[in-house]
């Protein structure tokens, strides 16, 4: 983890948080994001430039954010806009992510879930990230969705190896998918209303659960 000074002296005049790498400059709006909300718990707190150019970010049309900037075509991505909201959220009581919200929320599924963008099945990953940040909204989509998770964790039915899990999709367990569909779900099953920016380990204790199987 790179150390806050370091961050910062990756900001640009325009606010964007840029990449030093052999690869070149792939910062996008999930670095952009996460950057916010590890610096919104400095001392110093998050640059306004750099919130003001995620925000400048957005989609004009809908509200949603996409992944990367400054795309031909702007479409909003459900995945990305959910971090933006929590970027932009992040360390400031004045700010407001209310078409995103708006936008976000309008993106589930009458079953509860929500799908990557482009896709036509919802699936856990999504759906878990997006639900983590419905709860940091107040948003009581956050309830439908996580009843449309709940039911897809595999349970004692399952080989002692899957239990627990959370496949991707419909398609059943696979584990370098059910691997982030589970990390990301289990963001929805024990959400932190503050989110990301007011994460803590308080009070966590050093073991894993044990199955009732």
């Amino acid at each position: 983890m790179r150390h806050p000074s370091s961050r910062r002296s990756l900001l640009a005049p325009n606010g964007r948080f840029a990449d030093r790498s052999r690869a070149g400059d792939r910062s996008d709006i999930a670095s952009q994001s996460f950057a916010l909300i590890a610096l919104s718990r400095t001392a110093e707190g998050a640059p306004q430039s750099a919130r003001s150019f995620l925000s400048r970010s957005q989609c004009l049309t809908g509200g949603g954010y996409p992944v990367s900037f400054g795309p031909t075509t702007c479409t909003g991505d459900p995945d990305a806009t959910a971090l933006a909201i929590q970027g932009y959220n992040a360390g400031s009581g004045a700010g407001s992510s209310g078409f995103a919200q708006g936008w976000l929320v309008n993106q589930q599924r009458p079953d509860g879930g929500f799908a990557s963008a482009g896709a036509t099945e919802p699936n856990a990953a999504t759906t878990g990230r997006v639900s983590h940040t419905l709860v940091t909204v107040g948003s009581g989509s956050f309830y439908r969705a996580l009843k449309w998770l709940e039911p897809r964790q595999l349970r004692c039915s399952a080989p002692p190896e899957q239990r627990g899990a959370v496949p991707y999709d419909s398609s059943g367990f696979d584990r370098p998918t059910a691997v982030r569909a589970t990390v990301q779900a289990t963001l929805a099953f024990f959400p932190s209303p503050k989110g990301f920016a007011r994460l803590s380990a308080a009070g966590a204790k050093p073991d894993s659960p044990v199955l009732s199987c």
